[in-house]
């Protein structure tokens, strides 16, 4: 009986410990500082998707207890091991990966503030690029991943990864915002992006697109 006590004790310790090792961020509101316009381009390389189902989170539809994080970036080069930059719960990105912003994070990081004098949606060729754009998730990447040959979807520990090759180059606006900021609005910990990601970003500012 004592030792199964000691192993509760030892088991809530462990617990409580792992959940000290991500800091909630700090909160952090955009400005003409901490996020500017890079431009317009084409862009082509490996599409990556982590999915993740863990609490704190963005809970699904209809089931309280469920809850979901994911984020999807960029890479130039194809990733030897996906599994390698995903630690303990936190996802490492390179400084030379591209952060996909879809509408319900750039929400709060770009739609609401002005470049050069110009709404976001101003930026896009017509209404229709730009709402297509809004529903990148459930337009462009789902009809992806309907493409067998050039996708592929791993899981391990718990934690989906979806890999997209983009050989034909995708158009896109590119952006630079500062770490805190993104470090803030992408956290699951402050509920202000859906199916936000803990990330640990390098540097002090990281490139959305």
């Amino acid at each position: 009986m004592k030792i199964k006590n000691l192993l509760f004790i030892i088991l809530i310790i462990s617990c409580k410990s792992s959940e000290k090792n991500y800091v909630v961020p700090e909160r952090v509101h955009p400005n003409k500082d901490n996020i500017t316009y890079v431009g317009k381009g084409t862009y082509s390389g490996y599409l990556y998707e982590y999915y993740q189902e863990k609490c704190p989170g963005t809970h699904a539809i209809g089931d309280a207890d469920r809850c979901i994080r994911f984020i999807t970036f960029l890479s130039r080069e194809k990733l030897s091991d996906p599994y390698i930059i995903f630690k303990k719960g936190v996802l490492h990105i390179d400084k030379d990966m591209l952060i996909i912003m879809d509408s319900m994070k750039w929400a709060y990081n770009i739609s609401n503030y002005q470049f050069e004098g110009k709404k976001i949606s101003d930026l896009f060729p017509d209404a229709k690029s730009y709402e297509d754009s809004r529903y990148y998730k459930s337009s462009f990447f789902n009809n992806l991943k309907k493409e067998k040959d050039i996708c592929n979807t791993m899981l391990k520990a718990g934690v989906r990864v979806t890999e997209c090759v983009i050989s034909d180059g995708v158009n896109g606006l590119e952006f630079s915002a500062s770490n805190d900021l993104l470090a803030y609005t992408l956290s699951p910990y402050t509920g202000l992006a859906t199916f936000g990601m803990p990330l640990e970003l390098p540097g002090t500012s990281s490139n959305l697109l």
